[in-house]
């Protein structure tokens, strides 16, 4: 076998890696590692430990929390939650990436990491937290405009899926 042909490669246990973000219009919050499948319980702490933190380091008085139509999110307990913690939520729509900024977020940085991919989870958040901040300081991404281009979309296909869909399901 010619060496040139052969990759070397770094197997995790169960192949995965999820991370949890926020991001306001003009910066990224915080960003968790997520061990293992998440659950409302361990979403709530997510919560509980990273909002408030995140709305802080975002510089914002007051924010609509985004979250989409994962059973998880939707928990009458994490319903509870935001009405207990006075934090509005945006209806959105069930598994609609298209119009979800952040997971254009997500998918660029899982193109950046696919070349050099990461050995171990601290290598991984470490590309996250850094490629979180180079988006937005390279990119200039502008959220409002992010979305409009997409909604323009989604109607000319009249809410069937958009190019964009597919850049989000690598």
């Amino acid at each position: 076998m010619k060496t040139e042909w052969v990759t070397s490669t770094v197997k995790y246990s169960g192949g995965s890696v999820m991370v949890w973000g926020c991001m306001s219009g003009s910066s990224v919050g915080n960003l968790v590692l997520i061990e293992g499948i998440m659950h409302k319980e361990q979403y709530e702490k997510i919560l509980n430990e990273n909002i408030k933190k995140s709305a802080k380091k975002l510089k914002l008085q007051s924010f609509l929390f985004q979250k989409d139509n994962d059973p998880k999110h939707t928990a009458e307990s994490i319903s509870q939650w935001f009405v207990n913690n006075r934090i509005d939520s945006l209806k959105w729509p069930a598994q609609s990436p298209d119009f979800n900024p952040i997971e254009h977020i997500w998918d660029e940085l899982q193109r950046r990491l696919k070349p050099h991919p990461p050995k171990t989870q601290k290598q991984i958040m470490q590309h996250y937290a850094k490629g979180m901040e180079w988006h937005w300081a390279s990119s200039n991404i502008n959220v409002s405009q992010f979305n409009a281009n997409r909604l323009q979309e989604v109607l000319k296909n009249h809410g069937e899926p958009t190019r964009y869909l597919f850049y989000f399901l690598c």
